[in-house]
């Protein structure tokens, strides 16, 4: 992958490239996302992934999973311009990026380097002096090679765990250096690949009357949750539901405002041309199947429901696409049925947060939401409140630990918190 990205590089203007290359873990990216991002600087930033394709030799799905996931970790934005009545171009902006490329560069600037003087930060945590046993084994450590910047990462591991000791310290300096990680640089690398993952065991909260310690906190969070999809009617909210998928809300709200401007009722959309369909949706991923499934949506409520989406589970996932989850998002919406979608935000809150076991699959986790939240009255408001929890505070990558008053119930342990 290095060869890749010097390879992109090489006769470019390298100034940002080279900012990025060497700050690109502190931006939480690893070398996929520094590779893609090479490309997209150096290169005409219209969202064209025919081109992208050919260029990076990638398949289509590859390249949009990864523009999905810098769009969600705000790293870039899709923008839609309308060059015509119906044509409309998508670009990429990389102006999120050049704003936190530059506030490192200030930092990094305005910091003024310091000695660190690893006796007074051991002095510090252990709230005592060293005895001398302690100050032999840090002299130790360092006529072994280990770096103070090193060593204070073992400290911090060790009082993120309570164990303020030495050899515990030396325990994890010890597996660190047996796995390969002997500087501060692959530490940190080491927990961002691992983020994600839950380190205590699987056990679950047993408690079916109430949730008062987690329904207060997300009420206060998010009072009045609504869908974050744009809808004018039912049909368009069934639609964006499915071609929601593997993509993001917003992303949806922009090519569906687009799609609903040229196909403005449904009998068009039933009626519309499947590539005309694919152009408008192209950026979603999956365009082949989705625009099909648009079009068979369509015929279908046009033909056997007059136009309308019914309160019919059986019915709407039996249509091209809508499976369980898409059909609760729908039911719970329009209907106030009793039902909670598990989408990738909530399973991970769920498990997170000990409403599920770590193995369990979505309709198990959508079961025990559905027992412990049963005296709730909306669930698809308890819905839309622990999606946009997951989405907006217990993200997959860097979660925002630090405030969050449920987090001593949490599974997830925050490293350095």
């Amino acid at each position: 992958m290095f060869n890749k990205v010097n390879n992109l590089i090489k006769g470019k203007d390298l100034i940002i490239s080279n900012i990025l290359f060497y700050n690109y873990e502190k931006l939480e990216l690893n070398f996929e996302d520094l590779y893609y991002l090479t490309y997209l600087m150096n290169n005409s930033l219209e969202f064209d992934i025919s081109k992208i394709c050919s260029d990076l030799n990638k398949k289509p799905k590859d390249i949009i999973k990864v523009i999905n996931k810098l769009d969600e970790m705000d790293i870039l934005d899709i923008e839609i311009i309308k060059k015509g009545e119906n044509d409309i171009k998508e670009i990429i902006s990389l102006e999120k990026l050049y704003k936190k490329l530059t506030f490192l560069i200030v930092e990094k600037e305005d910091k003024i380097e310091e000695k660190v003087d690893l006796e007074s930060e051991f002095k510090d945590v252990f709230k005592r002096d060293l005895t001398p046993r302690e100050k032999q084994i840090l002299n130790a450590w360092k006529s072994i090679g280990y770096n103070d910047l090193f060593i204070l990462e073992g400290l911090k591991e060790a009082k993120y765990n309570g164990e303020l000791s030495v050899a515990y310290i030396d325990n994890v300096l010890d597996r660190w250096q047996n796995q390969g990680i002997t500087s501060k640089e692959d530490v940190i690398k080491s927990k961002t690949i691992d983020l994600s993952k839950p380190i205590e065991s699987d056990d679950v909260i047993e408690v079916d009357d109430d949730y008062d310690w987690m329904n207060e906190y997300i009420d206060e969070l998010f009072p009045n949750p609504q869908s974050e999809l744009d809808y004018n009617t039912d049909y368009q909210l069934l639609i964006n539901v499915m071609l929601s998928a593997q993509t993001t809300d917003k992303r949806v709200n922009m090519v569906a405002s687009v799609l609903y401007k040229k196909y403005d009722t449904l009998d068009k959309l039933a009626n519309a041309d499947i590539d005309d369909i694919k152009k408008i949706i192209f950026s979603l991923g999956s365009y082949n199947k989705k625009a099909s499934n648009v079009i068979e949506i369509s015929k279908r409520l046009y033909n056997e429901k007059n136009g309308i989406v019914p309160n019919d589970r059986e019915y709407l996932e039996s249509l091209p696409g809508v499976g369980r989850k898409t059909a609760n998002v729908v039911l719970g919406i329009l209907y106030n049925v009793p039902c909670i979608a598990v989408d990738t935000h909530i399973e991970r809150v769920s498990k997170r947060l000990k409403l599920a076991c770590l193995n369990d699959d979505v309709l198990t986790v959508e079961k025990k939401l559905m027992k412990k939240f049963k005296n709730h009255p909306n669930m698809i408001k308890i819905h839309h409140q622990l999606l946009l929890f997951g989405r907006y505070h217990c993200k997959a990558i860097n979660p925002e630990c630090k405030n969050c008053r449920i987090k001593d119930l949490c599974r997830y342990k925050k490293k350095n918190d």
